[in-house]
This record gives structure tokens, sequence and C-alpha cells, in this order.
């Protein structure tokens, strides 16, 4: 639910809550004498149905997939992504997930960057993920280590997506950019990875491993990469 709708829900809850646990009162006076005890069990009861309301309405949907896309608009943002970098004029790739998740009742993101083979480079995950759904943009900070060195250096950085491409009102591609403590920094260009390439690519309908991100990335590249970068087109 939106922090608009989440707003409006709560005085609701609350003035529900109020009705019903003053329509209690009769009930509990005919079980006990104690005034004391009746506006305690009045109470109790008032916390409880503004809870329930709260989770029913709130907390309930964003639970599972398909219900929570009707509450909450940041949740058209959940999926794979498929990151194109240029890196010293060589193209590398980045797959990257967004989730939401449930303990914590906020998205998170996680990310693996994979070379053109299909070896896994470095991998990070958010630490803080901002879903502007005005802007179409996501802002995310991060840590990450490498995988490919035995020291395996850790880094933070800062990474922003923006929306710029959309088909039928969803979601589909965009630029971002992306600085950190390597010492690295980047633009990059992005897709949403759909169900179709997932078919084409992994023969599934959707990417279940993180050991699918190489085998996509190496198909991908060997199959469908155009030339999208200036210098790609003067080698």
């Amino acid at each position: 639910m939106s922090k608009k709708s989440s707003n409006i829900l709560e005085p609701i809850a609350i003035g529900v809550a109020g009705v019903v646990s003053a329509g209690t009162i009769s009930y509990w006076q005919k079980l006990t004498s104690s005034a004391i005890i009746v506006v305690i069990f009045t109470g109790v009861s008032s916390i409880v149905v503004n809870e329930v309301i709260l989770f029913l309405f709130n907390k309930l949907p964003k639970r599972f997939a398909w219900s929570r896309k009707l509450v909450d608009k940041k949740a058209a943002y959940e999926g794979f992504y498929l990151e194109i970098k240029n890196v010293n004029n060589i193209r590398t790739y980045a797959v990257v997930c967004l989730n939401y998740c449930v303990q914590t009742d906020d998205y998170q993101l996680s990310g693996t960057a994979v070379e053109q083979d299909g070896r896994i480079s470095i991998n990070w995950k958010s630490n803080f993920v901002k879903i502007d759904t005005a802007t179409q943009q996501i802002i995310y900070s991060q840590t990450g280590h490498f995988t490919h060195t035995s020291d395996g250096k850790i880094f933070d950085g800062v990474t922003y997506m923006n929306f710029n491409y959309f088909l039928n009102k969803n979601l589909m591609a965009g630029i971002g950019h992306y600085i950190d403590t390597i010492p690295a920094k980047s633009d990059f260009l992005f897709f949403k990875i759909s169900k179709k390439d997932c078919k084409e690519l992994l023969n599934k309908d959707t990417i279940e491993k993180i050991s699918d991100y190489g085998i996509f990335v190496k198909r991908y590249h060997e199959t469908k990469a155009e030339l999208i970068f200036s210098w790609e087109h003067k080698l």
C-alpha cells in the first residue's frame, strides 16, 4: 500500500476500532463488576481490532505478488533486470533482482556482475532502496565483494536507475549510473527481463538461481547483443 493510502487507512482503522470497542463495553460489564477491568478489556479490544484491520488491508495483501500490485505501486518494479555496461571499452553485464521482503516490509535489491562468457565476478546487495513511482526512478546504496580474487575486496556504492521506456504503461528499460569505492563509475543501459526473454535464452519461464545469470548473459551476448555504445561501432 502506498504511503498516502496507508495514511488514509490508519485513522479509519482507529475509528472503526473505537466504535467496535465501545460496543463491547456492555459485554465486559456483564462479565465483571470492576470498572478498571472493563476499561482494560475495552482498550485491548480496540487495539486488537485496529491491528486486524491494518493486517487485512495493508500487510496481508503485500505478502503475495499478485495482490501486492493492487495495493502498492512499487510492486510494478519487482523483477530481474539486465544491465549493459561499458568498462574500459569492453562490454560487461549485470543481472539485478529487485524483490519485496516480508520481514522488513520493504524492497531489497541484489546484483551480480557477469562477464560475456558467463563468468561471475562481483556480487552486491542493497543497504537502502528508494523507489520513486512519480519520477520512475530507483536509487539504492549497496555493499559488494569480488568473487574472482582471493582477497574478496569489499566495496560500497550508490546506483541510480531511471526508466525512460514503457510499453502499455509497463516498465521496460532505461539508463542508469553508479559510483563506488573500488573505485569505479559508469553509465549503463538496463531492461527488465521478461518471461519471453527467459523462454528464449533459458528455456524456462523465469530466472530461478544465480547459475542462470551466467547462462542468460552468455546466450544473450552470443545471440541478441546489438552495437549500442559509440566505441563498439569503431572496432
